[in-house]
This record gives structure tokens, C-alpha cells and sequence, in this order.
């Protein structure tokens, strides 16, 4: 979804990394000028794209939910980049270099909303994208789990290698 919603701001290059094929051709098919298969969770996103971009980007938004990502997108982000935190937002078990961020002049962004005001303006926003048909969120809900099988629905957050995109929890059913 985020691939789709950067590309309504026209970057002239959008490159996203991914571990599994098929989220790598939902990539491309919503806009990524670039898209490079990640081999393992382990690999550094700069050992796989450094040769194609070795200044680093722009901006740099992780959005795995492990804080290890903050490491990776550090060295990602070029001389005086941005890191947007759409994930990395769980605790680091590697050591984040703060005096690489300063020499490297990053600024980093939270996505957290500061006001309540503010949250429920960007729901609205993001409401809005996908009723206007500017984002289409059929390909990315990947599964539905009923609650009482929740522990599913982590499980398949949880394992790198699974094809869950996105999964719905029906509080429902």
C-alpha cells in the first residue's frame, strides 16, 4: 500500500525491497521503478542495491516492524537523507549508530501523529485515497482470520517467508 500511495507524489525513482517475489511484482505493478530481492533476512538492503545506488536514497522508509530496520536504513539513507519510521518500531537487537546518523545529516520522522486531531485527519485522508480509487487495498489483504484464530494471523505476520501481505482480523465472525 505504502508503494502506492509515494507513487501519487511522482518520485522519479521508487525502488522497494522485499524477501518474496510475488510482493516484489505487486511493487512493480503499483509503480516501483526498481525492485530488489532481499536474500535473506539478514542481508543488508546496501550489500543488494549498493552497486545500483551507492549514494543511498533520499528518503528511506522501512516498513518491517522489527527495530533492526532502523540499523539498515541508516545506511541506506544518503548524505543528508530522510528516514521515515513506518516500521521499526520494535526494539533494536543491534546497536543503532547515532554518530553515523549525525555525520551522515539524517533527519528521521516518526509517522505517529503528535494529536489525536491529527490521527483522525489522516484516516480520513487515507479513507479518502482508497474510496477515490487512488489505492487499491483488494491485493494487499491477503487474509482473513477469524479472532478466535488470532494466533493464525500472528503466526503469519511473524514468518518472513509467508506470502501474508496484510491480514484482516474479523472481530466479527
Amino acid at each position: 500500500m505504502l508503494t502506492q500511495v509515494i507513487r501519487l507524489l511522482n518520485p522519479k525513482t521508487l525502488v522497494v525491497t522485499d524477501l518474496n517475489d510475488d510482493n516484489l511484482a505487486l511493487a512493480r505493478k503499483y509503480g516501483a521503478t526498481h525492485t530488489f530481492k532481499i536474500p535473506s533476512p539478514e542481508t543488508s538492503t546496501t550489500q543488494v542495491v549498493g552497486e545500483e545506488f551507492p549514494d543511498g536514497f533520499d528518503v528511506v522508509i522501512p516498513c518491517l516492524l522489527e527495530g533492526d530496520g532502523m540499523v539498515d536504513a541508516i545506511d541506506c539513507a544518503a548524505f543528508a537523507g530522510k528516514i521515515v519510521m513506518y516500521g521499526c518500531i520494535g526494539v533494536s537487537s543491534r546497536p543503532i549508530d547515532f554518530l553515523k546518523v549525525h555525520r551522515k545529516r539524517i533527519d528521521i520522522y516518526s509517522t505517529e501523529p503528535k494529536r489525536d486531531i491529527d490521527m483522525r485527519h489522516f484516516y480520513n485522508e487515507g479513507l479518502r485515497l482508497v474510496l477515490d480509487g487512488l489505492i487499491n487495498t483488494s491485493e494487499i489483504v491477503t487474509h482473513h482470520v477469524p479472532l478466535s484464530r488470532i494466533d493464525e494471523a500472528f503466526a503469519l505476520r511473524d514468518d518472513a517467508r509467508s506470502t501474508a501481505i496484510h491480514v484482516l482480523v474479523d472481530c466479527e465472525s
